[in-house]
């Protein structure tokens, strides 16, 4: 899918997407908006500012059902769309003294957030802002704070790309560290599920089923921005467009 006419443009170029039964939100950090595609063209839903459904410092997004979640991260808030990308509410943090950079969400409609300057992991109980503490990974992983994607699978084990160490990390629902994986993909960007799996996407284009052997995916110099899992299908999205892969027939 050529995305340069219709999506990417000099005021909107999406670095993440997530697939709803809308279509799909893209998501552009930069100039703070988030736009909805269908029949090729997009729609852009936000705008920068500190008030409902503005946008003030968004640095992650995840979708959960038919909701979308922005984590905007100076308001110390989580800001919840529909699938239509229509305002639903603010959830505020109940620590603004942590400055979470990436978020993820389990089976239970629960909140994880992973903060840099604390190297720690801390969850709500629903779609609240009250935190508590899930994960000090400095004492249980032995320091350095390269957790560069973080994705929880259907039983809610929760996965964290490494990048520093080329690992994988797989905790269980109790945080308990059940298993650690090498990732053999070059400058790895995205740990996403898929059936009982797991899959490394790396910037440039390299991809690796977990425990197997990585490729090479035919994307002609592009950069690859985000990636998810549509019915076992991979879906890049790139500096150039969307190119999706069926993961039976290319790896």
């Amino acid at each position: 899918m050529d995305l340069t006419p219709s999506i990417i443009s000099f005021d909107f170029q999406p670095d993440r997407l997530v697939k709803t039964p809308r279509g799909v939100v893209f998501f552009d950090s930069e100039s703070r908006q988030l736009g909805l595609w269908a029949s090729d063209s997009v729609e852009i839903k936000t705008s920068f500012g500190s008030h409902g459904s503005d946008l003030f410092d968004p640095v992650d997004i995840t979708g959960s059902q038919l909701d979308i979640f922005v984590l905007d991260q100076s308001a110390h808030k989580i800001i919840q769309f529909d699938a239509a990308l229509n305002f639903i509410q603010d959830i505020s943090l109940d620590d603004e003294t942590i400055y979470p950079s990436q978020i993820a969400m389990d089976t239970r409609r629960n909140f994880y957030l992973y903060s840099t300057e604390t190297n720690e992991i801390r969850h709500s109980g629903g779609l609240s802002g009250r935190l508590n503490l899930f994960l000090d990974l400095s004492s249980n992983m032995d320091g350095g704070t390269c957790v560069s994607d973080m994705a929880i699978n259907k039983r809610d084990e929760l996965a964290l790309l490494m990048s520093c160490k080329a690992q994988v990390h797989i905790h269980a629902r109790s945080g308990r560290l059940t298993r650690r994986y090498s990732v053999a993909v070059n400058e790895p960007i995205r740990i996403l599920p898929i059936n009982q799996s797991w899959i490394v996407v790396g910037e440039k284009g390299m991809i690796q089923v977990l425990g197997s052997n990585p490729i090479q995916l035919p994307l002609e110099d592009q950069i690859v921005k985000d990636a998810v899992v549509v019915n076992n299908m991979v879906w890049v999205l790139s500096d150039k467009g969307i190119t999706i892969y069926d993961l039976v027939t290319s790896l």
